[in-house]
């Protein structure tokens, strides 16, 4: 009788006996009296051909997957163990269920190690940066701050798609178990009923000169003068490791438990009855589509009083971004409502630090459904839905123009306007009196800690001429063309020097701002 096992060394087939149980188990004995696999691996060779003893296919199997699962070093020698405990459960098993049920359960006891998650650089990036999940949202705490992100999950949810993708993964160290665990169902079930295997089946253990590739065995089909790879399998679903793998992960989520998904934040049922006393006897309504990671509480919504008018900010959504809507009396004349809400925009970006930008907006009648939508394109800043912006004076008319500036560089994709804008607040501070600037930043500079130590340290700039360098390499550099340095937009080291430069003379404007030099009362340094 043929085998259903078949190695492909040059010579052409050759037939392996399907005594895998039994030579397994020999190997097991000899490593746990302390011999090596290398001990049971004997070579053969031909004036055509040199390679492994027919009798020696199985203690080449389990060596090669010993090979393979201590890569990467780190870790190597826990899988290899699991790889031996699961072996002894599978081989002091009867055939059949029996069988599998004991590689499982000693599998899901040690799921971490064995599928890499343990040791993987995903879970060491969630122990160093947690995320967690909130009404369908992701958050992380950045500098200190609760920030809403795009492209990332929870540990758990992490956890779950590395196991069942490691289960899964032809070439990962979980899915070589369950490949030597369904050889192991295979040389059972044929020898059991052989009948079961059409004659032109096999299964392809693969070889070249000097190395072997047992591991990735293969269902393969006799075909005139050549072998053609099938679909073919058994009846008994052991003897396919995509079931094994399927079952694994089934019966690990039925351990793990389930996590139903959380239901979506509702509008509180008297929110259009309360816009409609507030909004609702409005001409129409300035509609603006705000790009930024801004959200202010869990509400779908929340209402800012800003200089004697109610404006509605709509949370941003997995799909959209944020709206801001600001009542208009006068349709035909919205210009009054258009500068409050770029001003209240402003002291947005000012109290949070956060890039604020407009993309389009329209003016419609007033209703309670937005008519502007724009796709989402970034994470988002979660602010307690009693956050008061306006703690920082947003109030005062002559921090209108810093604010606005100040806006513009937190919001630009460009280091070099950004850099012009946060500058240009400190110029607006001193009514760019040059001398009055110099005094100014060469005392005050060191108020912004850290960063301006190590720029100092990184430009080789004496603390003396902090200004002067701030102005001629970067102001002037920037904005004019006919004096020298000129920055240049495609040269790597300016855009370097520049990028550097913006956290601190954003930390200047910023100061400016805070500290009362544009006459309105000192704030809170923020």
């Amino acid at each position: 009788m043929p085998s259903i096992f078949i190695r492909h060394p040059q010579i052409g087939p050759l037939e392996i006996q399907p005594d895998i149980r039994e030579r397994l188990k020999e190997a097991l004995n000899h490593v746990a009296s302390g011999g090596g696999l290398e001990d049971l691996i004997r070579i053969t060779s031909t004036p055509s051909w040199w390679g492994i003893e027919a009798t020696s296919t199985w203690a080449q199997l389990l060596k090669e997957a010993c090979d393979k699962l201590r890569v990467p070093e780190y870790g190597g020698s826990e899988r290899v163990a699991i790889l031996f405990s699961v072996l002894q459960a599978v081989l002091a098993s009867e055939p059949g269920p029996q069988t599998w049920e004991a590689a499982k359960c000693t599998l899901l006891n040690s799921i971490d190690i064995i599928s890499g998650w343990e040791h993987s650089s995903i879970r060491q990036w969630h122990r160093a940066e947690p995320v967690w999940r909130q009404d369908g949202h992701y958050f992380t705490n950045f500098s200190g701050q609760v920030r809403e992100i795009i492209g990332r999950r929870s540990e758990l949810e992490e956890r779950w798609d590395f196991i069942a993708n490691s289960a899964e993964h032809e070439y990962s160290p979980l899915h070589l178990v369950l490949r030597i665990i369904a050889l192991v169902c295979i040389g059972d079930l044929y020898k059991q009923s052989p009948a079961k295997f059409p004659l032109s089946i096999e299964v392809a253990l693969h070889e070249q000169t000097g190395w072997t590739t047992f591991a990735s065995w293969k269902w393969q089909q006799r075909f005139p003068f050549f072998y053609r790879r099938t679909k073919w399998r058994p009846p008994d679903v052991l003897c396919d490791p995509e079931w094994l793998a399927s079952d694994l992960v089934a019966s690990f989520a039925e351990r793990e438990g389930f996590q139903e998904e959380e239901p979506p934040a509702l509008l509180p049922p008297d929110l259009e009855t309360q816009w409609r006393q507030v909004f609702g006897h409005f001409a129409g309504q300035f509609e603006f589509v705000v790009e930024s990671e801004l959200r202010f509480g869990e509400a779908p919504e929340h209402w800012f009083e800003f200089r004697g008018r109610r404006l509605r900010w709509i949370n941003r959504t997995d799909q959209e971004e944020s709206v801001l809507i600001v009542p208009v009396e006068n349709r035909s004349d919205p210009e009054l409502e258009h500068r409050l809400a770029l001003r209240f925009l402003s002291v947005l970006a000012f109290a949070t630090g956060h890039s604020i930008t407009t993309r389009f907006a329209l003016i419609t009648s007033t209703h309670f459904i937005p008519s502007i939508h724009q796709s989402r394109r970034r994470g988002a800043a979660l602010y307690k839905s009693d956050f008061d912006p306006f703690g920082y004076g947003g109030d005062s008319e002559s921090l209108d123009l810093p604010l606005a500036l100040y806006r513009e560089g937190v919001s630009s994709g460009s280091v070099y306007y950004s850099f012009l804008s946060f500058y240009k607040v400190i110029q607006l501070a001193f009514e760019e009196h040059r001398d009055n600037i110099r005094t100014w930043v060469n005392e005050n500079v060191r108020c912004l800690g850290g960063e301006v130590t190590e720029w100092l340290k990184e430009e080789g700039i004496p603390e003396d001429k902090i200004a002067d360098h701030l102005w001629e390499s970067g102001r002037c550099a920037i904005a004019h063309v006919k004096r020298k340095p000129v920055v240049d937009p495609d040269n790597p080291s300016d855009w370097r020097r520049i990028s550097l430069s913006v956290p601190v003379v954003r930390g200047l404007a910023r100061l400016a701002i805070a500290s009362g030099l544009f006459g309105q009362a000192r704030w809170a340094a923020h």
